[in-house]
């Protein structure tokens, strides 16, 4: 988000490039605004690249918070709450309640943006959280990663 006005700028630069060399440079003075739209269509690879890296960089970590909720080491409820001590290792909120037939649900936010714009991970003990209404109002975008994984947003 922070990069984005640069990157219009550039862009922008970019198309003034190609107006005031086209006589002398002719395809290279298009090859700088090339590059900018070759951004646009990767970035979307890229950040899915990145988001399956981070994933498994970080499902150890995860799957010791996931222990300790089903262990009863941290308490949980069938409400919504915060679990401090996953939070301050992970420096991002996880959340976790019980759901209907005492389905652990784990949620492990990653990201926000702009305006509101949130994304995480979803640990559910059971494929049966899909039909939870607190699931289906705060992640109304949902895929499964891998058994008992979604990457989630809203």
């Amino acid at each position: 988000m922070v990069l984005t006005p640069l990157f219009l700028l550039f862009c922008v630069a970019a198309v003034f490039r190609i107006l005031w060399r086209w006589g002398a440079r002719r395809g290279r003075a298009v090859l700088p605004l090339g590059i900018c739209l070759s951004f646009i269509l990767l970035s979307p690879e890229v950040g899915g690249f990145i988001r399956r890296y981070r994933f498994a960089r970080s499902l150890t970590g995860y799957e010791r918070v996931i222990h300790d909720l089903e262990s009863g080491s941290i308490p949980v409820s069938g409400e919504l709450q915060r679990i401090p001590t996953a939070e301050a290792h992970f420096g991002h909120p996880v959340l976790a309640r019980l759901g209907a037939d005492k389905v652990l649900m784990v949620e492990f936010l990653i990201g926000g943006g702009f305006p509101v714009k949130h994304s995480g991970y979803l640990y559910s003990s059971s494929t049966a959280f899909e039909s939870d209404p607190v699931v289906v109002r705060r992640w109304p975008k949902r895929r499964k990663i891998q058994e008992s994984w979604y990457w989630v947003s809203d």
